[in-house]
């Protein structure tokens, strides 16, 4: 099959010929996909873009263009927010920690209006603590700081909000978070992420270091970024993606319940008042559950589509009306990336139908 890629021909610094996975996907789906990428490819002019969708266990589309390839291992932005979650819902799991209980329980020298603040809360954008537009102090901490006095540092902060009355997209809630699962666990992040999700699904290059480009391949930071410093490939982050999308298994073992996922997939949002979310305009209807966002949700708040798009353009998701996931990585600003990604979904979907 010759892309329309090919047709182009091959730029400098951006060879625009797809590499091919080891199951070849059906051409009646890759055609058309293959083509809306390369207009994306003209428009954004990213240095490499992994594509990967599947449905039912079936490959639909898996290629790569450019310099990037499914091993490739970058900084994910607020993709790592899923993660994040998901490393601390393990706890929950085990007992350590309690959704609904304020966070004074579990870092007693917290006083004043956070200390009443929730776990739930914090991964959900509702503690009060102020957002990316108005808070952004948990950028600029120092970096070999320890993670828990990062943490005391923001909850001594005063809030934007009363906890639970406001929906503010930030991320310094993350750091507190990641702050008191190090206090309940006795270990660092970096030990809990290895040993509770990195090595069960196999992600040995998967690490968080800082969002922030200065300190972005910096590894073992005593004080890495919860919201937007992990570093992994479409490979890695797929099995993750997988392990969320089967209920928190694998074939060989339980990362989470299955309770824990129906919790993180709930809209925790509500009629909250939203003082600021980076969804696109058409987006705007998106709410959150616990680092993740909820697409599209039932009368009960359950999400039948989730998704975690970073803001340097990653874009992973899971649609359980469809039982289809899948994953864009690109470097490039999230709110020119999302845009494509609503039409290469849209496109893949049409495929589909058009393939029976």
């Amino acid at each position: 099959m010759i892309t329309r890629f090919a047709r182009l021909g091959c730029l400098a610094l951006f060879v625009l010929c797809p590499t091919v996975s080891a199951e070849e996907p059906t051409s009646c789906i890759e055609d058309p996909v293959s083509d809306l990428v390369s207009d994306m490819i003209a428009d954004l002019d990213p240095p490499g873009v992994v594509l990967r969708v599947a449905q039912d266990g079936r490959l639909l589309y898996d290629r790569a263009f450019g310099r990037y390839d499914a091993d490739t291992v970058i900084n994910i932005a607020s993709s790592t927010k899923w993660v994040t979650s998901a490393v601390i819902m393990t706890l929950v799991d085990d007992g350590l920690i309690a959704l609904d209980a304020p966070i004074s329980r579990y870092l007693p020298d917290v006083t004043g209006p956070l200390a009443d603040a929730t776990m739930a809360q914090l991964l959900s954008h509702t503690s009060g603590i102020g957002g990316l537009q108005v808070y952004r102090h948990h950028l600029s901490q120092p970096v070999d700081m320890q993670l828990v006095d990062a943490g005391r540092e923001i909850a001594q902060g005063a809030p934007e909000h009363a906890p639970g009355t406001a929906f503010d997209y930030g991320g310094a809630s993350f750091q507190l978070a990641g702050a008191i699962a190090e206090k309940v666990s006795g270990r660092s992040w970096h030990e809990l992420f290895d040993m509770r999700v990195a090595q069960p699904l196999g992600m040995t290059a998967s690490f968080y270091g800082h969002p922030m480009p200065v300190h972005q391949d910096r590894k073992g930071l005593s004080n890495p970024g919860m919201g937007g410093g992990l570093h992994t490939s479409l490979n890695e982050y797929w099995r993750f993606l997988s392990m969320i999308t089967h209920y928190g298994e694998t074939s060989d073992e339980r990362v989470l319940s299955k309770h824990a996922i129906q919790t993180m997939e709930t809209n925790r949002v509500g009629a909250l008042k939203i003082v600021y979310t980076p969804r696109t305009e058409d987006q705007q209807h998106f709410r959150y559950g616990l680092g993740v966002w909820c697409e599209a949700f039932d009368q009960d708040d359950r999400c039948s589509v989730v998704s975690s798009p970073g803001a340097w353009g990653t874009y992973p998701w899971i649609d359980r009306n469809l039982r289809q996931q899948g994953m864009l990585m690109i470097q490039g600003q999230s709110a020119q990336v999302s845009p494509w990604v609503a039409r290469l979904r849209r496109a893949i979907n049409t495929a589909i139908k058009t393939c029976r």
